[in-house]
């Protein structure tokens, strides 16, 4: 039976379990620092910005954080909502019965929705 994980949601997960073990937090004035030693994972994956669209505003943002992303904008005109997301969250995002579609935000986009 060939497996369904893929090696990025395997990245994933070694991270997070490499974070709880090897993870140092410092305080200061409210602000916390978390400070990581990960070998094992190569290079770090950023994450880009996205418009996550859905049936509703609503939906689309309850998608966005079930994977853990940041909903950075809604956008009502399109049932959608602008993210900060990992490229491990858009594969699931994208997986998901209740996403319409997952788009990388461009810079045109990003202007539109402030107005300009």
């Amino acid at each position: 039976m060939k497996s369904h994980v893929s090696n990025t949601s395997k990245s994933v997960a070694l991270a997070a379990g490499l974070l709880l073990g090897v993870m140092s937090m410092t305080c200061i004035a409210g602000t916390v620092i978390i400070e990581m030693d990960l070998p094992e994972l190569g290079s770090v994956e950023a994450a880009s910005r996205y418009i996550v669209q859905s049936s509703s505003v609503e939906t689309a943002a309850r998608a966005v954080e079930a994977v853990g992303g940041e909903v950075t904008v809604e956008f009502y005109a399109i049932e959608a909502v602008g993210a900060t997301l990992l490229p491990a969250q858009v594969e699931l995002l994208k997986r998901r019965a209740d996403v319409k579609h997952v788009t990388r935000e461009t810079t045109e986009e990003r202007l539109s929705a402030r107005g300009k």
